[in-house]
C-alpha cells in the first residue's frame, strides 16, 4: 500500500514536472492588455474620418480605454517628394506610427528593413485563429516576410473570368469553365460572331479599358511562367519557342476579330473627368456586346450598380469561372493582391494595443461585420464571409491556388524604361503581324532586338546609380 502511495504521489509529480515543460510559457510575449488601462497609439492611414468609419469606430467600442491618432499618410506619395523611394522608411522613422497600412511592395521592403514586429509568437500565444483566412492571402504574406508573417491582410484582390449566359445561350456555345487555359479561351471567343460595326457588334472576349494587345501577351506568358529574361536579366528570351507561340496565341485572337480593345479615344477620356454612366456604357461586358471579360471583383460591382443606373440597358445574366491556367498545371491560376497590409512597427511602445488593433481587423468577428456591408469588390480575407448581393457565386475568384509567380521578370531586372520599351515593341511589332505586315518570325527578332538595347542601357543606369549611392555611404569615407 505504501509503495503504491508512494509511486502515486511520484507520477503526479511527472506529470506536474511535464505540464510545466509543455505547456504555456511563463514569460508571454505580450502582456494582455488590462481592460481598465488607457493607452493611446498611432496609426498610418489615407484619411481620418474614413478610417474611423471603416475600422476605427468598430474596434473603439470593443476597447472603448483606447485612443487612436490617425497619422495622415498621403505625403509619401506626393508628387512634391524628393526622395519617393525612401520617403516611406524616413515617414515611418518621423512619425513613429505603431500600426502601419502597407501595400505588398511597402510590406516586403519594411520587412527586409527589420522595421515589422514579427505576429507569429503573438499569433500562438493569443491563440489567434488564422485557419479561416485564405491560405493565398497567408502564403503571399510569408513569402513577402522571408517566411514570417509580418501582417495581416483583411481583404484581398483577385481576378475571375466573367462570362454573359444569355448570349451563349443565343449563339449555341459551350460556356466556359474552370481551369481552362488561355488558347481554349480564345477558341470560345472566336466562335461569336464578328459582323457588324464597332458600335452594336458582339465580341468574344472584351478587354480592361487600359488593356492594349501587350497587356493579353503578358496575361499569357506571366500563366505559363515565362521569362522575358533570363535568370541573370542578361539575355532577352522572347524570340524562344515557347514565346512564340504565346505570341501567335494573340496576335490570332486579334486577327480574328473577336477580341475588343478599348480605342485610343476611350483611354484618352479616362484621363480627365468622366461621368460614371460614359464609364459604364465604355465596358462592352456591361452593356451585353461582349461574352466574355477577365476582370476583378470591381466588375461584379459595376453590374449591379448599373441595373440601378442604367434602366436603358438591359442588366447582365453573368457567372463567373477561374482565371485561365497553366496547361501544364491546371490547379493553380490567376493572382492575388494585397493592398491593404496592417503591420505593426517593430519600435512601437504600444505593442499590445497595436496588436489587438491588427488582430481584430483581420478577426472573424470583424469580417462578419463587414460581410453585412454593400459589396465593394475586394474580398474578404476569412472567405467564408464572401456574399454576392445578387447570390452569384464568388468561388472563381479563390477557388485555385494562386501562382507562386505571375510576372514575365525576373527578380534581377533592371529598373528604368525597359517596361515602357516592352510595352511599346510589343504593341507595335505584334500589332504588324496581327495586320498582316510582318511575319511572327520577323517581328520576334525586331523585338529581340530593340529590347536587347533597352536592356544594355538599364544596365548602365543601374550600374551608374549603385556606384553613386556607394560613393555616397558613410562606409565609403
Amino acid at each position: 500500500m505504501k509503495k503504491s502511495r508512494a509511486a502515486l504521489l511520484l507520477l503526479t509529480a511527472l506529470a506536474l514536472s511535464l505540464s510545466g515543460c509543455t505547456g504555456k510559457s511563463s514569460k508571454e510575449v505580450l502582456k494582455p492588455l488590462d481592460e481598465k488601462e488607457e493607452a493611446k497609439f498611432k496609426i498610418m492611414f489615407w484619411d481620418q474620418n474614413y478610417f474611423f468609419q471603416e475600422y476605427g469606430n468598430l474596434f473603439l467600442s470593443k476597447f472603448p480605454n483606447l485612443d487612436i491618432e490617425v497619422v495622415d499618410m498621403q505625403s509619401i506619395y506626393s508628387a512634391d517628394n524628393s526622395d519617393p523611394e525612401h520617403a516611406l522608411e524616413k515617414f515611418v522613422d518621423e512619425k513613429q506610427p505603431d500600426v502601419l497600412l502597407l501595400s505588398l511592395h511597402d510590406y516586403e521592403k519594411l520587412g527586409k528593413a527589420g522595421k515589422l514586429y514579427p505576429l507569429d509568437p503573438v499569433i500562438k500565444q493569443d491563440g489567434f485563429d488564422i485557419e479561416g483566412i485564405h491560405p493565398a492571402v497567408l502564403s503571399l504574406l510569408r513569402e513577402k516576410g522571408d517566411g514570417k508573417l509580418q501582417g495581416l491582410s483583411p481583404t484581398f484582390s483577385s481576378k475571375a473570368l466573367y462570362y454573359n449566359v444569355d448570349l451563349f445561350q443565343k449563339y449555341g456555345v459551350e460556356p466556359p469553365t474552370d481551369s481552362m487555359t488561355w488558347e481554349e479561351i480564345l477558341a470560345l471567343a472566336k466562335r461569336f460572331p464578328t459582323g457588324g460595326s464597332d458600335k452594336d457588334r458582339i465580341y468574344g472576349l472584351n478587354m480592361d479599358t487600359y488593356e492594349t494587345l501587350e497587356s493579353l501577351v503578358s496575361s499569357i506568358a506571366s500563366t505559363e511562367k515565362l521569362k522575358l529574361l533570363d535568370a541573370d536579366a542578361k539575355q532577352v528570351l522572347i524570340d524562344g519557342d515557347a514565346w512564340k507561340k504565346t505570341l501567335q496565341t494573340a496576335a490570332d485572337g486579334v486577327k480574328s476579330k473577336t477580341i475588343r480593345f478599348a480605342s485610343e479615344e476611350e483611354r484618352n477620356k479616362m484621363q480627365g473627368a468622366i461621368m460614371m454612366d460614359d464609364l459604364y456604357k465604355m465596358d462592352l461586358f456591361l452593356t451585353g456586346r461582349a461574352a466574355m471579360m477577365v476582370s476583378s471583383g470591381y466588375e461584379a460591382q459595376k453590374l449591379r450598380s448599373a441595373k440601378e443606373r442604367m434602366k436603358d440597358v438591359k442588366p447582365v445574366n453573368w457567372e463567373a469561372v477561374t482565371m485561365p491556367v497553366d496547361p501544364g498545371n491546371r490547379s493553380q491560376g490567376g493572382t492575388v493582391d494585397l493592398y491593404n497590409i496592417f503591420a505593426v512597427n517593430a519600435k512601437s511602445t504600444n505593442l499590445r494595443a497595436a496588436w489587438e488593433f491588427v488582430k481584430y481587423v483581420n478577426s472573424e468577428e470583424s469580417a462578419k461585420i463587414k460581410s453585412k456591408n454593400a459589396y465593394s469588390g475586394d474580398f474578404l480575407s476569412r472567405t467564408a464571409y464572401n456574399k454576392d448581393p445578387d447570390g452569384k457565386s464568388l468561388e472563381a475568384f479563390f477557388k485555385l491556388d494562386p501562382q507562386p509567380s505571375t510576372t514575365i521578370w525576373p527578380e534581377k531586372t533592371p529598373g528604368g524604361g525597359l517596361y515602357t520599351d516592352y510595352v511599346k515593341a510589343v504593341n507595335e511589332q505584334l500589332g504588324a503581324v496581327a495586320e498582316g505586315k510582318k511575319t511572327l518570325d520577323e517581328a520576334a527578332s525586331a523585338m529581340k532586338e530593340q529590347l536587347t538595347q533597352a536592356l544594355v542601357v538599364a544596365r548602365e543606369a543601374d550600374a551608374k546609380k549603385q556606384a553613386e549611392q556607394a560613393s555616397a555611404s558613410p562606409s565609403a569615407e
